[in-house]
């Protein structure tokens, strides 16, 4: 610069800011409804620090979550303004899991000693079922749970198999029915023979044995009835 007796220079400025900026909008799971699809669709631009009227609970939707606003970090720590940024920006949903109830029904079985349905309140939606039950029943093996959601279907009518119920989300307020298949039991038929004249059954053998479901009934009339010389049969005892 040269110099010059009583010359003054004056700084020369440039705007950085753009002359737009745009906002992104990452719905991070949610879904625009009809009124979001509309409005939200595409970025918005618009001049730095005017307004800018952010989606609301009308405008974007996703199963089992409430909305919680826009941020602009994925941590959640800053609210995002209802103003244009400086710079073109992406801003973020935040999303709370709903909570639902999950209802084991032991039907007729125990655990712990409880025969009582056992509740779990305040479970979030999506999350893998935790402390599922391992009831037992005398008699009867347990394979499964029935699903029902008295919410929105009285019965969903399939059974999730005992050993998957750890990988079952929740969705929704559930009720899990315990079913049960009976033990197979042995009952022996014993002719009772004593003494010289021996008591068998027609083929020889002094005994038979029939494999029955637990508390089923069984008819005496399937049973082969034992002979014995000089004797009347009676019946049967324990």
């Amino acid at each position: 610069v040269p110099e010059e007796s009583g010359k003054t220079y004056y700084a020369a400025w440039s705007n950085t800011a753009p002359e737009n900026a745009t906002v992104t909008f990452d719905r991070m799971g949610g879904v625009w409804t009809a009124s979001g699809e509309n409005k939200y669709a595409l970025p918005l631009t618009g001049t730095p620090g005017s307004e800018l009227t952010l989606p609301t609970a009308a405008d974007i939707e996703r199963t089992g979550y409430t909305f919680g606003g826009w941020y602009t970090d994925q941590d959640y720590t800053e609210e995002a303004p209802s103003t244009f940024p400086t710079a073109n920006l992406t801003w973020y949903a935040k999303w709370t899991p709903k909570q639902y109830t999950i209802t084991y029904d032991l039907n007729g079985g125990s655990a712990n000693g409880n025969t009582e349905n056992i509740v779990r309140n305040g479970v979030n939606y999506d999350t893998p079922l935790q402390g599922v039950p391992e009831p037992t029943y005398s008699g009867y093996t347990l394979i499964g749970w029935l699903v029902s959601a008295p919410d929105t279907n009285p019965a969903y009518g399939y059974i999730i198999p005992a050993a998957n119920m750890s990988t079952r989300k929740v969705d929704g307020n559930i009720t899990y029915t315990a079913q049960w298949s009976a033990s197979t039991v042995d009952v022996t038929f014993h002719a009772n023979a004593s003494g010289s004249s021996g008591a068998a059954f027609s083929d020889g053998q002094a005994e038979k044995t029939f494999s029955n479901a637990y508390n089923s009934t069984m008819a005496f009339a399937d049973v082969p009835v034992p002979v014995r010389t000089g004797y009347t049969f009676k019946g049967w005892v324990t």
